[in-house]
């Protein structure tokens, strides 16, 4: 999340941004509606009035759990498995990718950068090397998620890790024509 997100989350709701449960995203859902028109730089609320109240809260929670669906789709069709364990555990946020043991996902991570110009996430503390992170928070569509679904695969295929080309892109794309008609941004 990148310094304004954070700032804004920290204004809005008073506390260090926390990956919210479902039992608290009704509150939170409640308190960033209450606050939204409050103590912000005149730039931030341009942003909230011109981009967050158009979309609205339900549909931008929505489309994160939309696009993030078709990242899943992607980790799927790699033979992959995300960190969480279970869905009752996956972040509409961001997906923690799990590389297959003896693979270092800090290469992934490098070559993505480096070779394609793709800031994928790393894994921290017991984590680091074992999973790269794509995140799918924020103004994003689909489009922009599937260059990241494609920049990571051609990362992991440079590396080294046994993925079939264009599976991952393939996946996500199919999940997000025949699922998306009705998620648009604010924008659009």
């Amino acid at each position: 999340m990148d310094m304004w997100w954070m700032r804004m989350w920290n204004r809005i709701i008073g506390k260090p941004f926390k990956e919210p449960t479902d039992a608290t995203n009704a509150k939170n859902r409640s308190r960033i509606q209450d606050l939204l028109e409050g103590d912000l730089t005149d730039f931030e609320q341009t942003l909230v009035d011109d981009v967050m109240l158009d979309e609205g809260l339900d549909n931008i929670f929505s489309r994160h759990r939309f696009l993030a669906e078709g990242v899943r789709r992607a980790v799927a069709a790699w033979g992959l498995e995300l960190c969480a364990k279970g869905p009752e555990w996956h972040s509409d946020t961001v997906s923690a990718i799990m590389v297959p043991k003896g693979y270092d996902a800090n290469e992934v991570i490098s070559r993505a950068y480096h070779r394609y110009g793709l800031s994928l996430g790393a894994g921290l503390s017991q984590m680091a090397g074992k999973l790269f992170r794509i995140g799918h928070l924020g103004d994003l569509n689909e489009l922009m998620l599937i260059s990241a679904i494609a920049g990571a695969e051609m990362a992991m295929q440079d590396v080294g890790i046994p993925i079939v080309a264009g599976s991952g892109v393939a996946a996500a794309e199919t999940f997000y024509r025949e699922n998306g008609e009705h998620i648009l941004m604010a924008a659009q």
